[in-house]
């Protein structure tokens, strides 16, 4: 699907001056907290009787400022490793045939062409065959931990994720006859989880690490209110180690696999600052065989994505927070398509535990299994639903399609009615965002969307200012699905003690607006937290 060429909105890149070293101590550290997260007393609603024992994120790296993103630690390259890829079979079978003295191969796929290989440290280059693509081999991970401090302005959703995306109350039927393959580090026979719609593939012994991948897959297809598609089938196939490690050849070989076991759609919440001709191919695969791919944008607080995100036919998902904010730690960049709920979310964990769970990992499984919830409903493909759910994205944050959150958020209400005529003219958000430049200087957006089916032909928005002026500001014609936006300036001095602002939107049409009561806001802005 296409992209938006929007420029950047933040500029934050990685340092060079990272050495492998360095990055390696990290990962071990970030795998062993990830592993085992902290216990916490944070209570659910309607969380009884099942049992909350951790606060589970994947957060920020450390700010850095390289020019190239596969200097940060999931991407880095994998000493001593190729990856050969070959237009002809007859080309990728020669080079199995004939292979050199000093090369030892780890893996290949016929479907792909390609072949993983292992070469010694003074390896002539020359010795491979002058009509592959040559390409290093990277490290893959799920998202990095978010720190705790990062989510001091990041309103946790608890148990009200569901509710907040719209979807259907009850939920028992979501995802009947839709597959879903969940790239990941494997899957626990969690209680919530139907055995009977779980399959899975390639799983090593049993480890702790699985636990990532089981909350993925609950918030998939979770029983009892957990799951956004509780009847979806799940193919669980693991491509990270029992380290949680895993590599770019690996993946792309079970994004094949995946959609050869029939999959609609593929979940990966994971990514990597490096591709290959390899992954490039499998996802090109998945693409031309109707399969709908969904990836995390990370939770690297960078202006950059990992792949598969970073890919143009892959949805990539950012995370906003219970205020349909976008998160201070995911990825931002004009890739965005979509984000879903990513603070907090109640999650399976172990083999009967739960979390709170937080990080694009939680986002992007919501995105997978409201495109199964739709395409089941409405009796549409998943390319179909997934089209249907962009369009009928929530506006939140900067205005208009953005690099925070691309399209918006996912609201399965306005996909359910798409094909319903009603005039919704929403006050979308209320939002503000620092401004390029002087660092003391904000900006508030007054964003006003038009959330129904038909046109508005007049749109008008009014705020009042603390001191009781009041303004109107006629915002003109919207079509379904449009914005249009009202700035503020803002500095430091008149937001130390909290700005109170409240905006509202009135349609001037025939048609009464079905849903008034989005029509206004009220907010107290203050700096934001660092």
């Amino acid at each position: 699907m296409p992209r938006r060429p929007l420029p950047p909105y933040i500029a934050v890149t990685l340092s060079l001056l990272i050495v492998a070293a360095t990055a390696g101590l990290w990962l071990r550290q970030y795998l062993e907290e990830s592993k085992n997260p902290a216990a916490t007393s944070q209570n659910f609603e309607h969380a009884n009787p099942r049992r909350l024992v951790s606060k589970t994120t994947e957060a920020v790296a450390p700010t850095t400022e390289s020019a190239d993103p596969k200097d940060a630690a999931p991407g880095h390259s994998i000493p001593n490793e190729r990856v050969l890829s070959f237009a002809a079979e007859s080309d990728y079978r020669a080079f199995l045939a004939n292979l050199p003295d000093d090369v030892h191969v780890v893996a290949s796929n016929q479907r792909l062409l390609s072949v993983r290989i292992k070469v010694p440290e003074r390896f002539d280059p020359s010795q491979l065959p002058p009509n592959a693509q040559d390409d290093p081999n990277y490290t893959l991970l799920t998202p990095l931990p978010v720190a705790t401090d990062t989510l001091a302005a990041d309103r946790a959703f608890g148990s009200s994720a569901l509710r907040f995306m719209g979807a259907l109350d009850p939920n028992n039927a979501g995802g009947q006859g839709v597959k879903i393959a969940v790239l990941d580090t494997g899957i626990r026979n969690h209680t919530t989880l139907d055995s009977d719609k779980l399959t899975q593939i390639g799983f090593s012994a049993p480890h702790d690490y699985l636990s990532h991948g089981t909350a993925v897959a609950s918030l998939i297809a979770g029983q009892e209110g957990v799951g956004i598609a509780p009847q979806a089938e799940l193919i669980g196939i693991q491509v990270l180690d029992t380290d949680g490690i895993g590599d770019a050849f690996t993946l792309a070989k079970a994004i094949v696999q995946a959609v050869d076991e029939g999959a609609n759609i593929i979940n990966m919440s994971l990514g990597s600052y490096g591709t290959n001709q390899a992954l490039s191919n499998a996802v090109a695969y998945a693409e031309s065989q109707g399969v709908v791919l969904v990836a995390s944008a990370g939770n690297e607080s960078v202006a950059a994505l990992p792949y598969p995100a970073a890919y143009e036919s892959v949805i990539a998902v950012s995370a906003i927070d219970a205020e349909g904010h976008p998160t201070s730690f995911s990825n931002q960049s004009a890739s965005v398509d979509i984000a879903a709920p990513g603070v907090g979310v109640y999650a399976a964990w172990d083999d009967e535990n739960w979390t709170s769970f937080t990080g694009t990992s939680a986002a992007a499984p919501y995105v997978s299994g409201a495109i199964a919830s739709l395409s089941s409903a409405l009796d549409i493909t998943a390319s179909e639903a997934a089209e249907l759910l962009l369009a009928n994205a929530n506006d939140s944050g900067l205005p208009g399609v953005d690099v925070q959150l691309g399209r918006g958020y996912v609201d399965l209400t306005r996909s359910y009615n798409s094909n319903t005529s009603y005039t919704d003219l929403a006050l979308a958000d209320i939002y503000l965002a620092h401004t390029d430049g002087p660092e003391d200087q904000y900006t508030i957006h007054l964003t006003a969307q038009n959330r129904g089916t038909e046109t508005i032909p007049a749109a008008v928005l009014s705020y009042t200012l603390p001191n009781g002026i009041t303004q109107e500001i006629y915002l003109g014609s919207l079509e379904p699905g449009q914005s249009a936006s009202q700035s503020l300036p803002a500095n430091v001095s008149e937001l130390s003690l909290g700005l109170e602002i409240s905006a509202n939107v009135v349609t001037r049409s025939y048609e009464p607006d079905t849903i008034p009561e989005n029509n206004l806001r009220s907010s107290n802005l203050s700096i934001p937290e660092e």
